[in-house]
Parts: structure tokens; C-alpha cells; sequence
């Protein structure tokens, strides 16, 4: 009878105690994050900024209960705007479904779009319309995320608005094309898009003085530029302004056959020149690359087909400079028939963040471009096979700007992009230009979810090598042992136990 009361006691108590661990919850919000750089918590930056608010912030996620019952996604994001309110008494959280308020449409007109959800229902397919938006408020102030389903870059993005709301104006960004024919729309849509999110977008015409109040401008295709167009870029940076410069010393020709032409030195050049930034004259190829696919006639059918293409490098994350904020949680960047560069080592305030394979090498005039003709890509491998730049930094000696170049003014091309799915090279263009605005913080809550988690991240080859043995190791012989020594084990025990138990009866 006593056994019987002490487990009926211990079961109250183990229960009381559960009961409140769960109101302690409830009330003291707190949460143990053992991942690499507290990914699973808000960082220490948005911290700060909520520390700092005078007024009280209001984020609304309009979420219809129908997503939330099928997708985990949502629950995920209401996980994460629930630590924004735990963090700041500043901050309150609302949880609403659209389809259950007076006026549904009314969230229309906040900037939340709807998407159309198919579900299947006793039996029959049902198209239904669905919300998961973001309505941050501050003051009179108002900032919508119009469709949210994925809490990878929530943190970023939930920051970068509070903090712009609270700055009263956006950074502003002076978007200056060289290229005449090419246009934001047509060519530069994927990056415009993006940096929409963090800046107020100005089209800078080339000719156009550039206004001071401008916190950075990206000129791509600077190579196209005069050189009194150039001088207006130069006096922008001059009075402490920042650029980010993409220019070529080759051009290709996509329409008419993909013909190579030499661009030669122009001013844009010797304007990285002044800043310590020297562009080589010739193409770079890399060991490391991707491919590119073009059509051919077979059977008298357009078939396309994929080939190696040694001057479109991938960069790996052991050749980019771990210091730098840019490159600090470098996730990847495709090149497409770049040029290379290399700094004055006598300049402090100049470097090399990323660079090529030790394996890749220098392509000189006559250019070879063409997939078909591959037997000419090593012709002037031997005597300039080595390491090479390719995006360099620089800060002004006295003063704030910063200048970025990379020597390829095709690597954030819509149709290229597409063509290798390289979604980091926009990524990559972004976190150049936060730095290039002095936005380090946001930038480390930008790059702090990005984890790289194949072995090109091993910055060291030889410890690359032993993980590679290691996994295979454990994987193909360690766990398979493991499990038959358990195994034998466990009939070793079962034996024993048979013969003690059989012996007092045989």
C-alpha cells in the first residue's frame, strides 16, 4: 500500500513539475541555442536595435489557418516573431487569419498579396486562396513583407525594415549602367530586385553628375563609359562616396556567335588604378568552372548539350579572405569570362577577398571562347598556370569611401544567371554593397544563416582529405560493426539468460 502512494505522489510531482516548467515558459521566455554562431536565435545586432527603439514596434503576420495546417513553414516564422517580442517589451506580435476578419481585402491593401492554394478535400481538389504576410508598424510608419514563407533570411529582413522605419529614410542606391543598349529592366532585373529590398533605387545616367546624398552606386559595364563619364564617378568618390565597379577587358558577343572582342584600357581601368586596384589584360580560366550548354543540329532536331567550360569559374570558399564581412560566410560566385586582378602591396587599405584555384590560368589574345574548340583552352596554360584575384576592396586613405571591383561585368546578368542557376552571385552583389554603405552589422545577420555545408568549405586540403577518409570510415565500416557487435551481444545475453532459467528445471 505504501509503494502504491509513493508512485502516486512521485506522478503528482513529476506532473507539477512539467505544469510548471510550461507556465515558466509561458511567462520568462528562454531558449538554449547550441548551433554554430546561434543560428536558431536572433543575433546580438537585432538585440541592440530592438534595445534602442524609443516607441513600441507592431508586427502583424497575416496567416491563413489552412497553410498553417498543412506546412510547417508557418509555425517556423511564428517562431521566430515570438523571440522578437520576447527579446523587447517594444515589440508586439499579432497572429491574424485574414478570412476571419470584417474586411479580408483590407489586408490587400496593407501590401500583402494572396497566393491560390491547391488542397485536396473529401476526395475532390479545391483551389483556395491563402495569406502569409508581414506588416511591421512604427509610429506612422509602415513596412510589408507581401509574402513570407520561409524563415531562413526572417531575421534579415524583419531587422533591415525596423531599422529602416526608424531611420525615417532608406539608404538610397545610384544604379549607373555604361552600356547604353543594356537596362535594369532587361538585363539587370534578378539584382535590381533584390537590392530594392535593402535601398531606395536611383537610375544614374552615365553623364549625370552623381548626387552626394547617393550611399553607394554600383556602375556595371564601367568599361563602356567615357572618360569625362568616368571623372564624374571619380569625383562621387572623391568627396567620400562608394562604387561598386564591374567592368570586362573582353566582351562576348552572345548574338552574334558569342565573338569574343578585345575591350583594351579605358578609364574606368585606370580609375581602379588609383585606388590600387590593377585589371589584367587577359581572360581568366579556372580549374574550377561550370558548364555551359548550347544547341546543336542532331537528327535535324535543336538538342541541347552540356559542356565544360573552364571560362566560367566557380569560386570555392577555401580561396576568399575569411576576415572580411563579405566574404566571412562566403556561400558562392560564378564568373563568366572575367578578367583578373591584383593589388598594390604597398597599400594598407586594399585586398584581394576572393581568388581563383591555384590551378587556374591566363588566356591572351587570340581569344578562344567557342565550347567546340576546347583543344585550345590550355594554349597558354603552361607560363601563367597559378592564383589569381578576382574581387578586390579598397578604402580610401582618409575619408569613407570604399571601392569594390570585379573584373566581370556579365556576372550579374539576368539570362546568365539563369543559364547556371547561380542565385549567390545576387547574394554576393548585396553583401558588397552593405558593406560598401558601412552596413557591416546588417550584413552579419545577412550571411550568419548561410551555411556551407559541403567539403569545398574545408579551407585546408589535407584536412578535407582525412574527413573525406574519416566519413567513409564510419559510414562503411565503423557503423556496420557497431551494429553486428550489438547484435552478437545481444544473443550472447539471450544464451545466458536461456540456460539460467532452464537449469533449475532440466
Amino acid at each position: 500500500m505504501r509503494k502504491v502512494r509513493d508512485r502516486l505522489v512521485l506522478r503528482v510531482l513529476v506532473f507539477g513539475a512539467i505544469a510548471l516548467a510550461m507556465a515558466n515558459g509561458v511567462l520568462y521566455y528562454t531558449r538554449i541555442d547550441l548551433t554554430e554562431r546561434g543560428l536558431h536565435t536572433i543575433s546580438a545586432v537585432s538585440r541592440e536595435l530592438l534595445a534602442g527603439l524609443d516607441y513600441g514596434v507592431t508586427i502583424t503576420y497575416y496567416r491563413s489557418s489552412r497553410l498553417a495546417g498543412r506546412f510547417a513553414e508557418p509555425h517556423e516564422i511564428s517562431d521566430v516573431l515570438d523571440e522578437y517580442a520576447a527579446v523587447a517589451g517594444t515589440v508586439e506580435v499579432r497572429v491574424l487569419d485574414p478570412s476571419r476578419l470584417e474586411r479580408p481585402e483590407a489586408v490587400e491593401a496593407l501590401g500583402v498579396v494572396p497566393q491560390q492554394l491547391t488542397v485536396t478535400e473529401d476526395g475532390e481538389r479545391r483551389t483556395t486562396v491563402v495569406y502569409s504576410g508581414i506588416v511591421i508598424e512604427y509610429l506612422d510608419r509602415r513596412a510589408t513583407m507581401p509574402f513570407v514563407f520561409s524563415a531562413a533570411t526572417l531575421e534579415y529582413d524583419l531587422t533591415t525594415m525596423i531599422d529602416d522605419l526608424v531611420r525615417e529614410d532608406r539608404r538610397t542606391l545610384g544604379f549607373l549602367v555604361g552600356d547604353p543598349v543594356r537596362t535594369i529592366e532587361q538585363f539587370y532585373q534578378l539584382v535590381g530586385s533584390e537590392l530594392a529590398r535593402i535601398y531606395e533605387i536611383r537610375l544614374v545616367r552615365p553623364g549625370e553628375v552623381i548626387a552626394a546624398d547617393l550611399d553607394l552606386v554600383l556602375v556595371t559595364d564601367a568599361h563602356r563609359l567615357w572618360p569625362d563619364e568616368v571623372d564624374l564617378v571619380a569625383a562621387y568618390l572623391d568627396d567620400g562616396g562608394s562604387v561598386l565597379l564591374t567592368l570586362n577587358l573582353v566582351e562576348i558577343e552572345l548574338e552574334d556567335g558569342m565573338r569574343p572582342r578585345a575591350v583594351g584600357r579605358t578609364a574606368a581601368h585606370d580609375l581602379a588604378a588609383r585606388y590600387g586596384v590593377t585589371v589584367g589584360e587577359s581572360l581568366l580560366l579556372d580549374e574550377s568552372h561550370n558548364e555551359i550548354t548550347v544547341e546543336e543540329i542532331a537528327a535535324g532536331m535543336r538538342v541541347p548539350r552540356a559542356y565544360p567550360y573552364p571560362h566560367w569559374p566557380v569560386l570555392l570558399t577555401r580561396y576568399t579572405s575569411e576576415d572580411h564581412p563579405v566574404t566571412a560566410r562566403f556561400a558562392g560566385l560564378d564568373l563568366y569570362w572575367p578578367g583578373w586582378v591584383s593589388v598594390d602591396p604597398g597599400l594598407e587599405d586594399v585586398q584581394i577577398i576572393a581568388a581563383s584555384t591555384p590551378q587556374a590560368w591566363l588566356m591572351h589574345e587570340p581569344f578562344e571562347i567557342s565550347p567546340h574548340r576546347s583543344e585550345q583552352f590550355l594554349r597558354d596554360a603552361a607560363p601563367t598556370r597559378g592564383q589569381y584575384g578576382l574581387v578586390a576592396v579598397a578604402r580610401q586613405a582618409e575619408g569613407e569611401g570604399r571601392l569594390a571591383v570585379v573584373p566581370d561585368a556579365d556576372f550579374l546578368r539576368d539570362d546568365l544567371l539563369q543559364a547556371t542557376g547561380s542565385a549567390w552571385n545576387v547574394e554576393f552583389a548585396a553583401g558588397l554593397t552593405q558593406w560598401l554603405s558601412h552596413d557591416e552589422r546588417l550584413l552579419e545577420i545577412r550571411t550568419r544563416a548561410t551555411r556551407v555545408l559541403t567539403l569545398s568549405a574545408v579551407a585546408d586540403p589535407q584536412r578535407e582529405a582525412t574527413i573525406r577518409f574519416m566519413a567513409r570510415a564510419v559510414n562503411i565500416v565503423l557503423v556496420p560493426l557497431a551494429v553486428l557487435v550489438y547484435g552478437l551481444l545481444r544473443l550472447r545475453r539471450r544464451r545466458r539468460r536461456s540456460r539460467a532459467g532452464g537449469g533449475p528445471h532440466g
